[in-house]
Protein backbone atom coordinates (compact mmCIF):
# COMPACT_ATOMS: atom_id res chain seq x y z
CA UNK A 1 0.00 0.00 0.00
CA UNK A 2 2.80 2.46 0.89
CA UNK A 3 4.42 1.69 -2.42
CA UNK A 4 1.28 2.48 -4.24
CA UNK A 5 1.29 5.93 -2.28
CA UNK A 6 4.96 6.58 -3.70
CA UNK A 7 3.87 5.40 -7.37
CA UNK A 8 0.75 7.97 -7.13
CA UNK A 9 2.69 10.73 -5.84
CA UNK A 10 5.65 10.30 -8.01
CA UNK A 11 3.20 10.35 -11.36
CA UNK A 12 1.61 13.93 -9.74
CA UNK A 13 4.75 14.89 -9.70
CA UNK A 14 6.12 14.29 -12.97
CA UNK A 15 2.81 15.53 -14.78
CA UNK A 16 3.25 18.81 -12.49
CA UNK A 17 6.98 19.59 -13.50
CA UNK A 18 5.72 18.27 -17.66
CA UNK A 19 3.13 21.32 -18.38
CA UNK A 20 3.71 23.69 -20.58
CA UNK A 21 2.77 27.68 -21.47
CA UNK A 22 2.74 29.73 -24.61
CA UNK A 23 5.26 32.08 -23.63
CA UNK A 24 3.82 35.66 -23.31
CA UNK A 25 6.53 37.44 -25.97
CA UNK A 26 7.09 40.41 -23.32
CA UNK A 27 5.95 43.75 -24.05
CA UNK A 28 5.42 45.15 -27.44
CA UNK A 29 8.07 47.77 -28.79
CA UNK A 30 6.70 51.03 -28.87
CA UNK A 31 10.50 53.05 -28.52
CA UNK A 32 11.70 54.75 -31.93
CA UNK A 33 14.73 54.12 -33.39
CA UNK A 34 17.72 56.30 -31.37
CA UNK A 35 20.73 57.92 -33.74
CA UNK A 36 23.27 56.60 -32.04
CA UNK A 37 26.43 58.54 -34.38
CA UNK A 38 26.07 60.95 -37.31
CA UNK A 39 28.91 61.64 -39.44
CA UNK A 40 29.88 64.82 -39.76
CA UNK A 41 28.16 65.83 -36.39
CA UNK A 42 24.83 67.16 -35.99
CA UNK A 43 24.90 71.15 -36.47
CA UNK A 44 28.30 71.02 -38.16
CA UNK A 45 29.78 74.29 -39.57
CA UNK A 46 31.88 74.61 -42.42
CA UNK A 47 30.47 71.08 -43.65
CA UNK A 48 31.96 69.96 -47.21
CA UNK A 49 31.40 66.51 -47.19
CA UNK A 50 30.20 64.65 -49.91
CA UNK A 51 27.93 62.60 -48.05
CA UNK A 52 25.92 61.90 -44.59
CA UNK A 53 25.87 58.46 -42.59
CA UNK A 54 23.50 58.20 -39.88
CA UNK A 55 24.00 55.33 -37.24
CA UNK A 56 20.98 54.01 -35.64
CA UNK A 57 20.53 52.04 -32.66
CA UNK A 58 18.57 49.08 -34.48
CA UNK A 59 17.49 47.83 -37.10
CA UNK A 60 15.60 50.25 -39.57
CA UNK A 61 13.85 50.73 -42.52
CA UNK A 62 12.59 53.69 -44.91
CA UNK A 63 9.19 54.11 -45.79
CA UNK A 64 8.47 56.12 -48.04
CA UNK A 65 11.66 58.70 -47.83
CA UNK A 66 11.14 60.05 -51.82
CA UNK A 67 7.27 61.52 -50.29
CA UNK A 68 8.55 62.37 -46.79
CA UNK A 69 12.42 64.00 -47.25
CA UNK A 70 12.37 67.53 -47.33
CA UNK A 71 15.46 69.37 -47.66
CA UNK A 72 15.92 73.04 -47.66
CA UNK A 73 16.83 75.18 -49.21
CA UNK A 74 15.44 72.92 -51.75
CA UNK A 75 17.59 70.83 -53.43
CA UNK A 76 17.12 69.35 -57.26
CA UNK A 77 16.67 65.35 -56.49
CA UNK A 78 18.82 64.70 -59.26
CA UNK A 79 21.88 65.89 -56.91
CA UNK A 80 21.50 63.57 -53.98
CA UNK A 81 20.90 60.56 -53.38
CA UNK A 82 19.63 58.40 -50.05
CA UNK A 83 20.46 54.35 -49.48
CA UNK A 84 19.34 52.10 -49.20
CA UNK A 85 15.67 52.67 -49.99
CA UNK A 86 14.92 49.16 -49.58
CA UNK A 87 15.72 46.17 -46.91
CA UNK A 88 16.36 46.50 -43.60
CA UNK A 89 20.06 48.64 -42.39
CA UNK A 90 21.65 50.34 -39.07
CA UNK A 91 22.85 53.21 -41.28
CA UNK A 92 21.52 55.14 -43.43
CA UNK A 93 23.35 57.33 -46.02
CA UNK A 94 22.45 60.63 -48.02
CA UNK A 95 25.19 61.36 -50.84
CA UNK A 96 25.14 65.04 -52.24
CA UNK A 97 26.47 64.65 -55.79
CA UNK A 98 26.20 68.47 -56.56
CA UNK A 99 27.85 71.34 -54.49
CA UNK A 100 25.96 73.19 -52.04
CA UNK A 101 25.79 77.22 -52.04
CA UNK A 102 28.09 78.84 -49.86
CA UNK A 103 27.57 80.34 -46.02
CA UNK A 104 23.93 78.39 -46.30
CA UNK A 105 22.47 76.53 -43.59
CA UNK A 106 20.76 73.04 -44.62
CA UNK A 107 18.02 71.61 -42.99
CA UNK A 108 17.34 67.70 -43.98
CA UNK A 109 13.76 67.05 -42.41
CA UNK A 110 13.46 62.90 -43.26
CA UNK A 111 9.55 62.93 -41.75
CA UNK A 112 8.43 60.10 -40.55
CA UNK A 113 10.38 57.83 -43.02
CA UNK A 114 12.62 56.24 -40.30
CA UNK A 115 11.17 53.26 -39.03
CA UNK A 116 12.03 50.17 -36.96
CA UNK A 117 12.20 47.04 -38.38
CA UNK A 118 9.86 45.16 -36.24
CA UNK A 119 7.29 47.51 -34.96
CA UNK A 120 7.30 49.91 -37.31
CA UNK A 121 7.83 52.75 -35.32
CA UNK A 122 8.40 56.00 -36.83
CA UNK A 123 11.62 58.56 -35.44
CA UNK A 124 9.07 61.34 -35.95
CA UNK A 125 10.46 64.28 -38.16
CA UNK A 126 13.62 63.88 -37.64
CA UNK A 127 16.39 66.70 -38.53
CA UNK A 128 20.04 66.75 -39.49
CA UNK A 129 20.82 70.45 -39.80
CA UNK A 130 24.06 71.98 -40.72
CA UNK A 131 26.30 74.96 -42.61
CA UNK A 132 28.51 75.22 -45.32
CA UNK A 133 29.62 78.46 -43.31
CA UNK A 134 30.82 79.89 -39.68
CA UNK A 135 27.20 80.04 -38.12
CA UNK A 136 24.16 77.80 -37.92
CA UNK A 137 21.05 80.15 -38.88
CA UNK A 138 18.57 79.68 -36.05
CA UNK A 139 15.40 81.71 -36.84
CA UNK A 140 12.03 79.80 -37.57
CA UNK A 141 7.81 80.48 -38.80
CA UNK A 142 5.05 77.78 -37.89
CA UNK A 143 1.79 78.31 -38.25
CA UNK A 144 -1.42 76.10 -39.37
CA UNK A 145 -3.37 75.74 -42.46
CA UNK A 146 -6.74 75.80 -43.07
CA UNK A 147 -9.01 75.24 -46.34
CA UNK A 148 -11.18 78.32 -47.35
CA UNK A 149 -14.20 76.02 -48.72
CA UNK A 150 -13.68 72.70 -47.49
CA UNK A 151 -14.02 71.77 -43.75
CA UNK A 152 -10.85 68.90 -43.78
CA UNK A 153 -7.40 70.22 -45.38
CA UNK A 154 -5.06 68.09 -47.64
CA UNK A 155 -2.17 67.51 -45.99
CA UNK A 156 1.22 67.29 -47.78
CA UNK A 157 0.81 70.94 -48.50
CA UNK A 158 4.49 72.88 -49.89
CA UNK A 159 5.48 75.66 -48.03
CA UNK A 160 7.35 78.18 -49.48
CA UNK A 161 9.79 81.49 -48.11
CA UNK A 162 11.24 84.23 -50.83
CA UNK A 163 13.61 86.16 -49.44
CA UNK A 164 13.18 90.01 -50.60
CA UNK A 165 16.35 91.04 -52.24
CA UNK A 166 16.98 93.47 -55.15
CA UNK A 167 16.24 90.92 -57.88
CA UNK A 168 13.01 89.85 -56.41
CA UNK A 169 9.98 89.93 -58.73
CA UNK A 170 5.93 89.68 -58.11
CA UNK A 171 6.75 86.40 -60.68
CA UNK A 172 8.92 84.58 -58.71
CA UNK A 173 6.00 82.18 -57.59
CA UNK A 174 6.09 80.95 -61.18
CA UNK A 175 8.92 81.14 -62.31
CA UNK A 176 11.94 80.55 -59.14
CA UNK A 177 12.51 78.09 -56.94
CA UNK A 178 11.70 79.01 -53.43
CA UNK A 179 14.63 80.17 -50.93
CA UNK A 180 13.15 78.07 -48.20
CA UNK A 181 10.97 75.17 -47.83
CA UNK A 182 8.75 73.11 -45.65
CA UNK A 183 6.19 70.74 -45.72
CA UNK A 184 2.71 69.99 -43.75
CA UNK A 185 3.52 66.24 -44.26
CA UNK A 186 0.79 64.02 -42.95
CA UNK A 187 -0.68 67.26 -40.71
CA UNK A 188 -2.03 70.70 -41.03
CA UNK A 189 0.94 72.29 -39.13
CA UNK A 190 4.30 73.43 -40.74
CA UNK A 191 7.54 74.85 -39.15
CA UNK A 192 10.51 76.48 -40.71
CA UNK A 193 13.75 75.83 -39.12
CA UNK A 194 17.19 77.44 -39.27
CA UNK A 195 15.94 80.44 -41.51
CA UNK A 196 18.26 83.66 -42.00
CA UNK A 197 17.24 87.17 -40.59
CA UNK A 198 15.53 89.15 -43.43
CA UNK A 199 11.89 89.81 -45.04
CA UNK A 200 10.33 87.19 -47.06
CA UNK A 201 6.66 86.12 -49.10
CA UNK A 202 5.34 83.01 -47.95
CA UNK A 203 2.45 80.95 -49.33
CA UNK A 204 1.47 77.39 -49.29
CA UNK A 205 0.85 75.45 -51.78
CA UNK A 206 -0.66 71.97 -53.13
CA UNK A 207 1.71 70.97 -55.33
CA UNK A 208 0.00 68.46 -58.03
CA UNK A 209 3.41 68.70 -60.10
CA UNK A 210 5.72 68.59 -56.86
CA UNK A 211 8.09 71.16 -58.96
CA UNK A 212 8.09 73.87 -56.33
CA UNK A 213 6.17 76.25 -59.06
CA UNK A 214 2.40 77.47 -58.71
CA UNK A 215 0.30 76.43 -61.66
CA UNK A 216 -2.91 78.42 -61.04
CA UNK A 217 -4.37 76.29 -63.73
CA UNK A 218 -4.05 73.08 -61.20
CA UNK A 219 -2.62 74.32 -57.46
CA UNK A 220 -4.12 75.32 -54.87
CA UNK A 221 -2.72 78.37 -52.94
CA UNK A 222 -2.66 80.45 -49.72
CA UNK A 223 -0.80 83.55 -49.05
CA UNK A 224 -0.13 86.04 -46.06
CA UNK A 225 -0.91 89.60 -47.63
CA UNK A 226 1.91 90.84 -45.87
CA UNK A 227 5.81 90.19 -45.58
CA UNK A 228 7.26 88.45 -43.21
CA UNK A 229 9.65 89.80 -41.01
CA UNK A 230 12.25 87.57 -39.08
CA UNK A 231 13.24 87.62 -36.36
CA UNK A 232 9.96 89.35 -35.56
CA UNK A 233 7.26 87.25 -37.58
CA UNK A 234 7.26 83.94 -36.26
CA UNK A 235 3.75 82.89 -36.56
CA UNK A 236 1.58 82.42 -39.61
CA UNK A 237 -1.52 80.85 -40.74
CA UNK A 238 -2.61 80.42 -43.95
CA UNK A 239 -6.06 79.75 -45.99
CA UNK A 240 -6.03 77.45 -49.16
CA UNK A 241 -8.50 78.53 -52.39
CA UNK A 242 -8.63 77.66 -55.99
CA UNK A 243 -8.24 80.74 -58.01
CA UNK A 244 -10.53 81.06 -60.66
CA UNK A 245 -8.64 80.33 -64.08
CA UNK A 246 -9.19 82.06 -67.56
CA UNK A 247 -10.95 79.83 -69.96
CA UNK A 248 -8.96 78.10 -72.75
CA UNK A 249 -10.48 76.71 -75.79
CA UNK A 250 -9.63 73.62 -77.18
CA UNK A 251 -9.23 73.59 -81.42
CA UNK A 252 -13.22 72.78 -82.74
CA UNK A 253 -14.00 69.63 -84.02
CA UNK A 254 -16.50 67.70 -85.60
CA UNK A 255 -18.86 65.23 -83.60
CA UNK A 256 -21.04 64.13 -86.50
CA UNK A 257 -22.75 66.01 -88.95
CA UNK A 258 -25.11 67.92 -86.68
CA UNK A 259 -22.91 68.58 -83.71
CA UNK A 260 -19.33 70.56 -83.22
CA UNK A 261 -17.33 70.28 -80.35
CA UNK A 262 -15.77 73.03 -78.60
CA UNK A 263 -13.14 72.11 -75.45
CA UNK A 264 -12.85 74.26 -73.06
CA UNK A 265 -10.94 74.70 -69.42
CA UNK A 266 -11.95 77.14 -66.87
CA UNK A 267 -15.26 78.98 -65.72
CA UNK A 268 -17.48 79.12 -68.57
CA UNK A 269 -20.06 81.53 -68.51
CA UNK A 270 -23.18 80.66 -71.22
CA UNK A 271 -24.82 84.30 -71.58
CA UNK A 272 -21.59 85.12 -73.27
CA UNK A 273 -22.26 82.39 -75.97
CA UNK A 274 -23.87 83.37 -78.36
CA UNK A 275 -24.37 82.78 -82.67
CA UNK A 276 -22.80 85.34 -84.92
CA UNK A 277 -23.79 84.18 -88.33
CA UNK A 278 -27.20 83.64 -90.01
CA UNK A 279 -28.25 79.99 -91.76
CA UNK A 280 -29.63 79.81 -95.53
CA UNK A 281 -33.02 80.89 -95.40
CA UNK A 282 -34.09 77.72 -97.71
CA UNK A 283 -33.82 75.40 -94.27
CA UNK A 284 -34.71 75.71 -90.64
CA UNK A 285 -32.20 75.08 -87.97
CA UNK A 286 -32.23 74.82 -84.27
CA UNK A 287 -29.11 75.56 -82.35
CA UNK A 288 -28.55 74.52 -78.46
CA UNK A 289 -25.91 74.15 -76.58
CA UNK A 290 -24.12 71.74 -74.15
CA UNK A 291 -21.89 72.23 -71.49
CA UNK A 292 -18.89 69.40 -71.54
CA UNK A 293 -15.82 70.61 -69.89
CA UNK A 294 -12.66 69.13 -71.62
CA UNK A 295 -10.47 67.48 -69.20
CA UNK A 296 -6.64 68.07 -69.63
Amino acid sequence: MRNLIYTVLSIVIINGCAKRGSPSGGPVDSIAPVLINASPKLNSINFDSEEIKLTFDEFVKLDKVEDQLIISPPLEKTSYEVKPLSGVTKKVFLKFLDSLESETTYTINFGNSIKDNNEGNPLTFFNYTFSTGETIDSLYVKGNISDAYDFETDNYISLHLYRIDSIFKDSVIFNDRPTYIANSLDSTSYQFQNIKEGKYLIIALKDVDNNYFFDPFYDRIGFYDSLVSLPKDTLINLRLFKEETPIIWDEPNFMNSEKIRFGYFGKLDMDKISLISNSSSIFDDISFFEISPLCL
